[in-house]
């Protein structure tokens, strides 16, 4: 017995890491993982009996009803800490535990569960033993009913839930869809006559999301050949970049970017600077609103300041308690030193926002880590962001957005400054900048044309 449920299982899970140390994907690995199970129970087969046979049942059986409890018990969280105690029931594919570093758990434990089933259905052929028809339905029933609610309570998950929109594509670090808005597809951004342009040492330009479609504009307009030297970068770009607001300025600090794009920075981001001796410079270049939105059949329309704060505090904790229906609010934040983040903490004054809703999920060698949870459209839900992420690039679906002290943010309503959470679009740069073209491009930026580049993508110039 020996030989097939610690042996063969140590012998495979080394065989399937081989490939992987010659550069070969992990689907190989994992070929070899079973082409190699099967010669060893060929090579073994002398020493298989009908004991075998029972004890590979029971053990594929519990292997797979503990895995459904725990997913069950965690929301289908694979990652959650506690599924380290189901790793210790694996410790005859020790050798596979490092494919976890590799891959996801879930994709870990699916493989170890099929090797036993695929040595129970070895360990009838070799011992020549059949099983009727009924038995195999009733099998094939449970099992696909098994696999069908980890599935679900996989897909369904917290990380998947609150974990943003997650495109894949510039870098990884989008949340929303404006791959439109790419500088590879410059008819859907702004274009303007101007004789202003840059023919070398080209400003590298990153930022918020929100503002990706503006600063791309003012590439496109102002970049002599730009469409050229990026139309290989199918995902990103050499001088316009993406990768959001938390990382853009950590690329500023490392003077891998020349010019941010975005709200101004957070107290964090600030002492950050100045821990680097840097000298940042904060210019408004056009206006924004920072907004507040539920969902569609929510009948609230209107909150006070004070109602929000309270709401974001956890005093207020049921819409009944703003005129709306008996329904808990679950309000959602934004992670650390986003833009709508660090709004949100400028906007709350002193009064302090109450612990953010969490998920776990797991990051490549960081292991498991703990995300704030972004907006869900569940029942009474309520999130924060910025009206161009809603209204333009559409981010939430099936939301609506909330007047703040009985005013609508309109672009009417932010260009004569009557709504009143108007926030200003900013670049931002270091002052000690030695490329000379970062100051000619503000500015054109504060100019007319460029000013015109900011209300044709969907911004208030700084004018009104």
């Amino acid at each position: 017995m020996f030989y097939f449920l610690i042996l063969i299982p140590i012998l495979s899970s080394i065989v399937a890491l081989l490939p992987l140390f010659l550069n070969a994907s992990i689907s190989i690995g994992i070929v070899f993982f079973f082409i190699s199970t099967l010669f060893f129970y060929w090579l073994f087969r002398k020493k298989l009996d009908e004991k075998i046979l029972k004890v590979l049942f029971i053990l594929f059986i519990l292997y797979t009803v503990i895995f459904t409890l725990f997913m069950i018990l965690f929301n289908g969280n694979a990652s959650h800490p506690y599924f380290s105690y189901y790793q210790i029931g694996l410790f005859p594919f020790f050798p596979m535990l490092l494919f976890s570093l590799m891959v996801k758990p879930i994709v870990l434990y699916t493989i170890c569960i099929l090797h036993i089933l695929f040595s129970f259905f070895l360990s009838l052929f070799f011992l020549k033993k059949s099983i009727s028809f009924k038995k195999i339905l009733i099998f094939m029933i449970c099992l696909c009913l098994t696999v069908s609610l980890n599935i679900y309570l996989y897909r369904n998950r917290d990380e998947v839930k609150y974990g943003g929109h997650g495109f894949q594509y510039m870098n990884g670090y989008s949340s929303t869809d404006f791959s439109d808005y790419r500088i590879q597809n410059p008819e859907n951004l702004v274009k303007i006559d101007t004789d202003f342009k840059l023919s070398s040492n080209y400003p590298v330009l990153d930022g918020a999301e929100a503002c990706y479609p503006l600063y791309a504009s003012f590439a496109l307009n102002t970049y002599e050949n730009l469409l050229n030297i990026e139309k290989d970068n199918e995902y990103n770009g050499t001088y316009v970049t993406f990768t959001n607001t938390i990382q853009a300025f950590y690329r500023l600090l490392n003077q891998e970017v020349d010019i941010l794009f975005g709200a101004r920075p957070s107290i964090e981001q600030y002492e950050m600077a100045k821990e680097m001796n840097m000298d940042l410079n904060v210019v408004p270049i056009g206006k924004e609103a920072f907004v507040f939105f539920v969902q569609e059949d929510n009948p609230i329309d209107n909150l006070t300041s004070d109602q929000i704060r309270s709401i974001y505090h956890g005093t207020i904790t049921n819409w009944k308690e703003v005129g709306g229906k008996d329904e808990e609010i679950q309000a959602f934040q934004r992670p650390k030193n986003s833009g709508s983040q660090t709004m949100m903490e400028y906007f709350m004054k002193d009064v302090s926002l109450k612990e953010a809703k969490t998920y776990e999920t797991i990051a490549a060698m960081e292991g498991v880590i703990s995300k704030v949870a972004q907006y869900n459209d569940e029942k009474g839900a309520m999130g924060y962001s910025f009206r161009y992420f809603i209204e333009v690039l559409q981010q939430e679906k099936n939301v609506k957005i909330l007047s703040v002290d009985g005013i609508y943010p309109s672009i009417e309503n932010i260009r004569n400054g009557s709504y009143p959470l108007i926030v200003d679009v900013c670049a931002i740069y270091n002052r000690s900048n030695s490329n000379e073209n970062v100051n000619r491009l503000m500015n054109f930026i504060l100019s007319k044309e460029g000013q015109a580049i900011v209300e044709q993508t969907g911004y208030s110039p700084i004018g009104g």
